[in-house]
């Protein structure tokens, strides 16, 4: 019943968004960047000098990286998962308890002490991204994984994810991820893209591609000069808007061998006062931080790049800002729009959905803003079930 709620909608906001006038914001971009600075704290995605490339152990063939925090009930789990894999390739298994307070890090001990491909490092919490980086710094692999401690893997994932990216010479190799609800023990739903092989670099197929860090294998040299942003949410957004773009080869193996645990206090099932939290406005900064990177490193802005920027402050950035209060959400807009003047195609060729939000951000329509980023979200809960 909600999918023909769901296509109603999305057929009627087609029919009328056309003809609707949604007036401008007269906000001043300093105004506005005065508005989010005041409750958001400035930082940088990531401290250069933290960069540490380890020359590769050739006898490595993958790198496991696995960030800890205070995940006793389902770290076993995830551990046992990975050692137990059935593969001829050599992979080392990297843990980083970032300052767990629970039982996590006796957990940790245990299973250094009885693999010797195994290590353990603690440091003081530096979040999600901090951990992540931490094993990049110490990862010896010609290749890179990333799990998360309360997820799982299959065990045939390195042998078919990492052979597959062998055989195939690629950059990036990725799988389809099953969800599992721990509660009542079910898998929710395989979450499934087109079955593609890209060579030459990955282009508009970037949008169809699932951003998660987890649920891929990397080489390692794409990682050589960033890392992930310490200190936001949504810190995967860098997966697609770079990591994605220095890839030239990508290939995907339609096996759910990538287990995403489901938990009731997980980020997507958090209150709508806590969505009101400062970190969830400063997206906004991260993307711009991103976006300047991106030209930094040397990748082009090209029509990729305006798609990608399009998604992420429009349904992206309204999706997660859109408990505030309207002036809070008013000034995030502006300054979006003056972001993505800067980013902005004449030639790119855009979907229905990406050229209103075009629209929205060139005449500065706050509704008509709003109107896209409702009807993307639509969207995604038709495609998704």
């Amino acid at each position: 019943m909600k999918k023909i709620v769901y296509q109603i909608a999305r057929f009627l906001m087609r029919l009328i968004v056309p003809i609707i006038y949604f007036p401008s914001v007269k906000m001043r971009a300093e105004e506005a960047r005065k508005e989010v600075k005041n409750l958001c704290e400035e930082r940088e995605l990531f401290s250069q000098k933290d960069i540490v490339n380890l020359k590769t152990d050739e006898k490595v063939d993958l790198s496991v990286v696995i960030p800890v925090y205070n995940v006793e009930k389902y770290l076993k789990n995830c551990l046992e998962s990975v050692v137990r894999q059935d593969t001829k390739y050599c992979f080392e298994v990297i843990a980083v308890d970032d300052g767990s307070t629970d039982g996590s890090a006796e957990i940790l001990q245990e299973y250094e002490q009885k693999y010797d491909f195994f290590q353990v490092i603690t440091q003081e919490n530096q979040g999600l991204s901090g951990a992540r980086n931490t094993g990049i710094n110490h990862a010896q692999g010609q290749f890179i994984t990333f799990i998360d401690s309360d997820d799982s893997i299959e065990n045939t994932y390195i042998e078919k994810m990492l052979g597959l990216a062998i055989q195939k010479d690629a950059d990036i190799t990725m799988c389809s991820i099953k969800e599992f609800d721990v509660v009542s023990q079910n898998t929710l739903k395989v979450i499934r893209h087109e079955n593609i092989s890209l060579k030459n670099g990955i282009k508009d197929e970037i949008l169809n591609i699932k951003g998660y860090a987890w649920g891929k294998i990397y080489k390692r040299k794409l990682w050589e000069k960033i890392r992930f942003p310490v200190g936001f949410l949504f810190e995967d957004a860098i997966i697609r808007t770079i990591v994605m773009r220095l890839c030239q080869s990508f290939e995907f193996i339609d096996e759910a061998l990538y287990v995403y645990t489901v938990r009731q206090d997980s980020l997507s099932r958090k209150s709508k006062e806590k969505r009101k939290s400062t970190k969830y406005l400063e997206q906004y900064f991260m993307l711009e931080k991103i976006l300047k990177l991106s030209e930094k490193i040397g990748l082009l802005k090209d029509n990729v790049l305006y798609k990608i920027a399009l998604y992420e402050l429009g349904t992206c950035l309204w999706l997660r800002t859109r408990y505030f209060d309207e002036k809070i959400k008013k000034a995030i807009f502006v300054l979006s729009c003056d972001l993505m003047d800067e980013y902005r195609r004449e030639d790119a060729e855009l979907s229905f959905e990406y050229r209103y939000l075009e629209k929205a951000f060139e005449n500065r329509s706050f509704g008509l803003w709003k109107m896209m980023g409702i009807y993307m979200m639509l969207g995604v809960k038709l495609k998704n079930g």
